[in-house]
Order: C-alpha cells, then sequence, then structure tokens
C-alpha cells in the first residue's frame, strides 16, 4: 500500500490518521 500512497496523493491523507503522517509529512512540507 506504501507504492500506492505515493502515486495518489489523496490516498495518503486517509493513511495520515493511521500513522502514516511521519512518513507523508515531508511530502506536503
Amino acid at each position: 500500500m506504501r507504492t500506492v500512497s505515493m502515486k495518489t496523493r489523496p490516498v495518503v491523507r486517509t493513511e495520515r490518521p493511521k500513522g502514516g503522517a511521519v512518513v507523508l509529512n515531508p511530502w506536503w512540507t
């Protein structure tokens, strides 16, 4: 799912509450 999240940004947002925010934070910033 990590590879899929990288391709689809909207999906990444849904993973934020799951705990993936730490890895995705640098992406948004």
